[in-house]
């Protein structure tokens, strides 16, 4: 645990740097004789990111729009519903259901503002919509005050012990050739490539969520942005073309036959070689690029042979070091400052509309039954715990894992309030002056500043600052209200709760629901396929929108099990016969030709697809599904001896 780590300065530094920061922004609202100094506090709390310096200026940059836009809302609420609880909270719950269904649907810090929008309007609101003659001054506290929040912690982290996460990109571009020449080199090799893939995969998700951050930090990354997007993109087209090769010659290895004649073998042999000297520095990319075309072009002569199946392993082969060729122009691109055209496509990573629908839902459900909740009972805190529930049930539609996490969060917030209920209600009130003031809170700050800094506590830690914060209630002149602090306790737990329910109630946050949406995604993708008559743009589109599918489901699959190595397969069995149809698609003529075994290509992926949408996938079934839809796809993908009749092929792929 952290108490037996070695103590590394990186932690101890940021929980310095947050506790000044802290400190500094309370001491400003308080010589400004601010309403709500722990706005403040809380947002530094907020915005603080451990391990990346350009990931606070990314959400500072969007907690201010957020808030904007959410003070205007809410101002506009309190005029239109002044002292008509039921028509407000209405309203407040469709406007925090619509920014968090909007927060599943935009990228990186963008969803953030999305959420921050629904749950300020709410804050400002529901304490002014019975007293809306203070509605504009509580406004403007609240947009006073979080901007302090984010100047001082913006400036703590960019001048005290910065953390650039920069570096960190550029290592894992760096990394991912390495992770990409390892794959490739045990696909050519006929190793299990499965680990290798896997490590590509976490790759492509890890450039793509470092990128997010990194923009907000320096120049270079900004220009270079559109070419690190494309080489996730390249990542993920490197491995969905390699899916046909890698079964194939599993098959053939299986079969003890040999892969194509004597001519294939021998350029696998000649590519991997080439990409282990790239790996090693020996030549650069443009080197590998042309060595790999020129190995693709001897590929695609070798397939003059009258056995079919040879034709279609030439092709694969062809195809794949055509796709390794594409990600080293690519690598180049991002791991170099010369302005080279990206050649790729960014991974999609909005949810699909049903899950975004269902997460929206579940906000504006958590407002309309915590409002309705305080208008039947009367409870003095019920707009507490309303705000509360919104803030909550929103704010975890961003953080993965809710379930376990709004679990979590009940277990800390019982647990913290014993230790906060000591330091606000007996010691702060005794205080005099800020000297003292600091001198009492900055050992709780600096602890929870300390533990976020660290990934195994980082979510409890966060969500005791939020709590302590909140039911601190800090002013410049505290007053000892223990009536006051409990009943924020049971508001907080309270909103709590809510979120739990919904959250396991309505679609619940579960490994089945996240199953379904790589179905959804990786269905409407393959619908797509006939759409675009343009190749390249037929490929890109499906593997932007599977492909960032594919990520999401990855980072939620545990491979030490059985069932979700097999939910892996599939996903990586559809992703490549995707991208085959999709170079099939090109010349619709031969596809014409081979109409039946078209239909049988869209049973079989629909029969995988079945089988990943059950409750409890079953490894035997998955694997069965994985084999027809790779042998559908072998007998679609061998050239015909002959001409036969046109077969229409109808609009759709699924």
């Amino acid at each position: 645990m952290i108490a037996l780590q070695r103590i590394s300065p990186r932690p101890l530094a940021f929980a310095v740097k947050t506790t000044a920061a802290c400190l500094i922004g309370l001491y400003v609202a308080f010589c400004f004789n601010l309403d709500q100094p722990q706005w403040t506090a809380l947002t530094i709390f907020i915005v603080a990111q451990p391990q990346s310096t350009g990931g606070i200026f990314g959400k500072a940059f969007f907690r201010i729009i957020g808030t904007s836009i959410g003070c205007v809302v809410a101002l506009t609420l309190v005029g239109l519903f002044a002292q008509e609880r039921v028509l407000f909270l209405g309203s407040l719950s469709i406007w925090v259901g619509l920014c968090t269904f909007a927060s599943q649907r935009v990228r990186n810090w963008a969803n953030y503002g999305c959420v921050l929008a629904g749950y300020t309007a709410a804050i400002i609101g529901v304490p002014t919509t019975l007293n809306p003659s203070a509605a504009f001054y509580y406004a403007n506290a609240r947009f006073t005050e979080i901007c302090i929040g984010v100047i001082v912690g913006a400036c703590a982290a960019h001048f005290l012990a910065p953390a650039p996460i920069a570096k960190a990109l550029r290592g894992a571009v760096a990394d991912s050739r390495r992770k990409a020449a390892a794959y490739v080199g045990g696909a050519l090799n006929g190793a299990d490539p499965s680990r290798d893939r896997a490590a590509v995969i976490a790759s492509a998700a890890r450039i793509d969520e470092l990128l997010n951050s990194a923009l907000f930090e320096d120049q270079p990354t900004r220009r270079a942005c559109d070419r690190i997007r494309g080489l996730a993109g390249a990542l993920i087209d490197l491995i969905a073309s390699a899916e046909p090769l890698e079964r194939q010659l599993s098959v053939l290895s299986r079969n003890a036959d040999p892969a194509g004649g004597c001519a294939l073998p021998l350029i696998g042999a000649e590519a991997a070689e080439a990409i282990a000297a790239w790996q090693a520095d020996a030549i650069d990319a443009g080197v590998l690029a042309q060595r790999l075309l020129a190995l693709r072009d001897r590929a695609r002569l070798a397939d003059a042979g009258e056995d079919r199946r040879d034709v279609a392993l030439a092709d694969r082969l062809a195809t794949f070091l055509e796709s390794m060729a594409a990600f080293a122009a690519a690598w180049e691109a991002a791991a170099s400052d010369r302005p080279i055209a990206p050649s790729h496509f960014p991974l999609d990573p909005a949810d699909d509309l049903f899950s975004a629908a269902m997460t929206g839902l579940r906000s504006a459900l958590a407002v309309a039954f915590a409002g309705l909740f305080w208008i039947l009972t009367a409870w003095p805190d019920g707009a507490s715990a309303t705000l509360l529930s919104a803030l909550g049930t929103s704010r975890a539609s961003t953080m993965g894992r809710v379930v376990p996490l709004a679990i979590l969060t009940f277990a800390t917030f019982a647990l913290v309030s014993i230790p906060s209920f000591f330091i606000v209600e007996v010691l702060l009130p005794q205080v005099s002056g800020f000297p003292m003031f600091a001198l009492l809170l900055s050992p709780m700050a600096f602890l929870l500043a300390y533990l976020m800094a660290f990934r195994q506590t980082i979510m409890p830690a966060y969500m005791s600052a939020m709590y302590f914060f909140t039911a601190a209630g800090i002013q410049n002149r505290m007053s000892y209200n223990p009536v006051g602090f409990i009943n924020l306790t049971l508001a907080a737990l309270f909103a709590v709760a809510m979120a739990l329910i919904l959250w396991g109630l309505v679609a619940p946050d579960s490994p089945h629901k996240h199953r379904l949406r790589f179905v959804r995604a990786a269905a409407k993708a393959l619908r797509s396929l006939a759409n675009a008559r343009d190749a390249a743009a037929r490929r890109n589109r499906f593997e932007s929108a599977a492909g960032g599918a594919l990520v999401r489901l990855a980072r939620e699959l545990n491979l030490s099990r059985a069932d979700d190595q097999a939910c892996e397969q599939a996903a990586f069995a559809l992703l490549g016969a995707g991208r085959e149809l999709a170079s099939l698609l090109a010349d619709r003529q031969p596809v014409r030709r081979r109409g039946a075994g078209l239909d049988e290509v869209v049973r079989a992926a629909r029969r995988c697809l079945d089988a990943l949408s059950r409750r409890e996938p079953i490894a035997a079934e998955l694997r069965n599904a994985v084999r027809s839809l790779g042998e559908a796809v072998d007998a679609l993908a061998r050239p015909t001896p002959s001409p036969k009749a046109a077969v229409g092929v109808g609009s759709d792929v699924l």
